[in-house]
């Protein structure tokens, strides 16, 4: 569906938007005034904080064209990351792009669980990433930490290509190796810690009930299998021969996992835990050696 093409009107911008916030509610888009905003300023080339500077402006015909193409997307269930084609995590910008996993904010907690684990250590800290999509955990760490270095791997290597440029952007590229790695199938080495969002969503969920705008994310990244844990279960069985003595590994897990997660540990960390998100909902595992 399109919205009604304005090309040749005299409408300002603030009657446009206000269009294409109706059109896109009307089409089951959620949080329709946020996503029409940040097209808008995407169209504009400038922050969604500064559009109200422009809304009086009557735009020209090649502006209004690339505004309801995106808001066409944008209807079509796309998300607006890869509409965008960046999009913000811990306060910095990576680029997004299609082949890689939409970072979210709940994630931010495992970032944070992370650091506060290395703590004020003077020595240089190993970390290992599994699966860095488009690197904005990995980054985010070492954006933050400047003793750390970090072994990012991922299955894909078009997400190992948008990580490389993210760690650019960064300025992190000289403390990031990237490595094309099925979990730890090319890893050598220990770490002093092990972190990833693993796929963690049953293939049933994805199959049947997922809002539209998963079905654009890579399927490798979200689905887990018939009990959502085939990939946590590899990183928490093979952890315990990447780790130094004391090393800790962190994973994000499913709301309704932590009980099973728990079990998978059993045996393997010394101590164990599971850490909740702002919201109080289980998100974090945290395992030590």
């Amino acid at each position: 569906m399109q919205v009604r093409a304005f090309a040749n009107t005299k409408l300002s911008w603030r009657n446009i938007l206000t269009e294409a916030v109706q059109k896109l509610a009307e089409n089951g888009v959620p949080d329709s005034e946020i996503s029409a905003e940040f097209i808008l300023a995407k169209t504009l080339n400038i922050k969604r904080n500064k559009i109200h500077f422009y809304l009086d402006e009557v735009p020209g015909d090649r502006e209004i064209r690339e505004f309801e193409s995106l808001i066409a997307r944008r209807i079509a269930r796309e998300p607006l990351q890869y509409i965008l084609g960046e999009w913000e995590f811990m306060g910095l910008n990576f680029r997004i792009t299609p082949d890689v996993f939409i970072p979210r904010p709940e994630t931010e907690i495992l970032v944070e669980e992370a650091i506060k684990f290395i703590g004020n250590s003077t020595e240089t800290v190993r970390g290992l990433e599994i699966g860095v999509g488009c690197g904005s955990i990995c980054c985010a760490i070492l954006h933050f930490v400047s003793n750390c270095e970090i072994v990012g791997t991922d299955i894909s290597l078009s997400a190992l290509e948008v990580a490389k440029e993210n760690s650019r952007r960064l300025k992190v590229e000289n403390r990031l190796r990237l490595l094309r790695s099925d979990v730890f199938e090319n890893v050598t080495g220990r770490f002093d810690f092990i972190i990833s969002n693993p796929p963690y969503v049953t293939s049933e969920y994805l199959d049947r009930f997922a809002l539209p705008e998963l079905g654009f994310e890579p399927r490798i990244a979200l689905d887990g299998g018939s009990d959502g844990l085939r990939i946590i279960a590899r990183i928490i069985e093979g952890a315990k021969d990447y780790l130094v003595q004391s090393g800790a590994l962190f994973l994000e897990i499913g709301y309704d996992e932590p009980e099973k997660v728990m079990e998978l540990a059993n045996g393997i960390f010394r101590t164990k835990s599971i850490i909740p998100d702002l919201a109080g909902i289980p998100r974090v595992f945290k395992g030590q050696l």
